[in-house]
């Protein structure tokens, strides 16, 4: 996606599940044709979801056979730094953490999780028997736009990946089940699935819309295309939406040296006048772009789900997907509320042609802070020119250009430094100082890159001492630095004590790499565009809007303990950090030695 013209990803659909003769397995099959010739994914009511007590709403299952090994699409990768989630709002129940993503992690001082739009929003999770397995290997690709120049930078996402694999055959029928570390249910339960591709709640994700990686709006990333001629008034997209307070996205460090906005902000959707804003997270309606100018003109709407209130009677609770109700309710309860959510549709609003790009008008609020923004950074372009910005490259980039390089050691960095935003770092096993008998170490610790077996569990800062260049084989003295104490996100055996000096031998080259200095990145632009996408007037009640607040209005419904309890019932996620922060306060603080 994007802040000036673009967006992306993808999602998924289900309904029941049964173990189902070959004959009926057929019958689907033939059913599914008749619905459309060729489906792969179908999004539907979640079959899994009510029968196992795990979230709501929708799921998807596959209209093709998947062959094991198979990659899924590439997923859109949306990070989320220094997350303050102890209110555990609804959004905290959709964010993986980071913890996998270990240069990422090192970009904050407090935590990283990170939100994927599609699959890893929508499909069950769980540790047991899934049927496709977690994938970490992101892509890094930001189009060719510089801080120096180009207003887009640090408005969209420069990161992608494949997040999950089949890890058996997967056959026509069956609902996906994705890993994670929840033991909720046991997948194998589930190994087909029933539903009839003519309900109306089915609907067949990659038959109307495709993406491509490339616009025809230059430099934006993604678009999306008809596949087809899609006539006026037709819903050519759905996707299910989660509500996110505007205050929830503020990022909390007192690290970072101005108020920054998470990116999230950028692809959610809302009103002027609202702190209420609604992220979708199904495919596809990420990658939709602004339409730009002439003589490109939208050929899509917004709106809320066509489908009446009653949609939902017929419906066990937990495959409840769209709750109108929730327009009854005051924003501060519908940013609260978990297990209900709406489904926003998009509507072509003129005829388009196969093969046309899929343009959304995003409003004017967003088009007026837009060229405010591109005014105001064309003008401070300009006094970059020649500067340090100029020259600034992304850690990724460094990476890729010098990965073959010798690494400068401290001596050599003073009369030849690295640039500003660019620190080296040594992956190594684990903290060599055992926690119990810490007191029994010396002040200095040596460890070799040649006594590990897991190199690269831990990734930290180091400071490059020495390079010694044999003939064969160069190797590095350095000294690792833990400047991430409280930073929730690295493994706890990969911090290490404040008090002691470890120093680490016989590193190859491979074991250092360059990461960006904590909040250096685009992201982290002070001067990054962010701004909501505006839905029309009538897609938000006055009660909505923050001037209506004042006035207290009857029309918003209160809730009662018994809806609040049924709420408390979807937080499924546990969102206490893996260890005790008062753990790491004592490797950061205290000495386990009275002598040092």
């Amino acid at each position: 996606m994007a802040c000036s013209h673009w967006r992306q990803h993808c999602r998924y659909g289900v309904q029941q599940a049964f173990l189902l003769p070959p004959l009926l397995l057929l019958f689907i099959s033939v059913n599914a044709q008749e619905k459309e010739e060729s489906c792969g994914l179908w999004l539907a009511p979640s079959h899994i979801k009510e029968r196992e007590d795990h979230g709501y709403g929708l799921g998807m299952y596959t209209g093709r056979r998947i062959v094991k090994g198979t990659d899924m699409s590439s997923e859109l990768f949306l990070p989320l730094f220094d997350f303050n989630d102890t209110e555990h709002p609804p959004l905290r129940e959709y964010l993986w953490s980071g913890e996998a993503y270990k240069q990422l992690v090192l970009e904050v001082y407090g935590n990283l999780l990170f939100f994927s739009p599609g699959l890893s929003a929508i499909a069950p999770c769980t540790s047991n028997n899934f049927n496709l397995e977690r994938v970490d290997g992101l892509t890094f690709d930001n189009s060719g736009v510089h801080r120096s120049k180009d207003p887009t930078t640090g408005s969209f996402t420069y990161h992608h990946q494949p997040m999950f694999r089949a890890v058996r055959d997967i056959e026509p029928g069956e609902e996906l089940t994705v890993q994670c570390d929840d033991d909720d249910f046991d997948g194998g339960d589930h190994t087909r699935t029933l539903f009839d591709p003519k309900d109306d709640k089915v609907t067949c994700l990659d038959d109307k819309l495709e993406e491509r990686e490339q616009s025809n709006i230059p430099g934006v990333g993604r678009g999306v295309f008809a596949k087809k001629n899609l006539e006026k008034g037709a819903v050519v997209l759905s996707s299910p939406a989660v509500p996110v307070h505007r205050k929830l996205l503020h990022i909390m460090s007192e690290s970072a040296s101005n108020l920054l906005v998470q990116l999230l902000l950028n692809y959610c959707y809302g009103r002027p006048g609202s702190d209420l804003l609604w992220f979708p997270y199904g495919p596809l309606i990420n990658s939709i772009n602004h339409y730009g100018s002439s003589p490109n003109t939208p050929n899509v709407k917004i709106q809320w789900h066509a489908d009446p209130i009653a949609s939902n009677e017929d419906l066990a609770r937990r495959k409840q997907y769209h709750h109108p109700e929730l327009l009854d309710y005051t924003p501060e309860r519908v940013a609260r509320t978990h297990g209900k959510g709406l489904v926003m549709d998009v509507v072509a609003i003129r005829d388009i042609k196969e093969g046309e790009e899929i343009y959304l008008d995003y409003g004017r609020s967003w088009t007026d802070a837009w060229k405010a923004h591109e005014a105001k950074y064309k003008e401070s372009a300009t006094k970059l020119e020649g500067g340090e910005e100029e020259s600034y490259m992304p850690a990724e980039e460094y990476n890729q250009m010098y990965s073959d390089e010798p690494v400068r050691t401290i001596t050599e960095q003073r009369r030849d430094p690295y640039p500003r935003n660019i620190l080296t770092a040594c992956r190594f096993e684990e903290d060599w100082i055992e926690d119990e008998n810490a007191e029994d170490y010396d002040m200095i610790q040596y460890q070799s890159w040649n006594t590990q077996t897991s190199h690269f569990n831990c990734l930290l800062p180091c400071i490059i001492l020495e390079r010694l260049e044999g003939e064969d084989t160069t190797t590095y003295t350095a000294k690792l630095v833990d400047q991430h104490h409280d930073n929730e996100s690295i493994e706890w055996e990969c911090h290490i004590f404040r008090a002691f000096e470890y120093i680490y031998t016989d590193i190859p080259r491979e074991g250092i790499e360059f990461i960006e200095n904590a909040y250096s990145s685009d992201l982290f632009l002070p001067s990054a565009f962010r701004q909501p996408i505006e839905v029309s007037e009538g897609m938000y009640p006055e009660h909505w809007m923050k001037q209506k607040l004042r006035r207290r209005t009857t029309s918003a419904h209160v809730a009662t303990p018994e809806e609040i309890e049924e709420e408390h019932q979807f937080k499924r996620k546990d969102i206490e950090p893996s260890y005790d922060k008062e753990d790491i306060k004592w490797k950061k603080f205290a000495s386990p030695r009275e002598d040092l």
